[in-house]
């Protein structure tokens, strides 16, 4: 559990950097992240297809985790007026397969893309 408080710690200073627009900031941010807390090489991560994110990452909440910080890295995308769909789209795979389904941040993920 500990893990997972000092995550969402990490997330709120994610999430307050991006909308502070100091997006370098926060994507170094979800590099670390993604280095600490799931132990995969963050370019992996922001590259991967959906299936490869499925078959590396198993437990649910690793895959929450991962989810997070592609659903924030596409919202950094979007405030550098770049398109984050792709981003939003592996996010909503992982929140899916993580049994999120109705939660209201798949809900707001999947406006997101279906915005797009």
């Amino acid at each position: 559990m500990k893990i997972i408080q000092q995550f969402v710690q990490a997330l709120i200073g994610i999430v307050k950097l991006r909308k502070a627009e100091q997006y370098e900031e926060a994507e170094k941010e979800i590099q670390t992240a993604s280095r600490f807390y799931l132990k995969i090489n963050p370019e992996l991560l922001m590259m991967g297809s959906e299936e490869w994110l499925l078959d590396q990452i198993d437990e649910v909440e690793r895959r929450m985790i991962a989810a997070d910080l592609l659903y924030e890295q596409g919202l950094i995308q979007e405030g550098k007026r770049n398109n984050g769909s792709s981003f939003f789209k592996r996010a909503l795979t992982l929140y899916e397969a993580a049994g999120q389904l109705g939660e209201p941040k798949v809900e707001e993920v999947r406006a997101k893309l279906e915005a797009t």
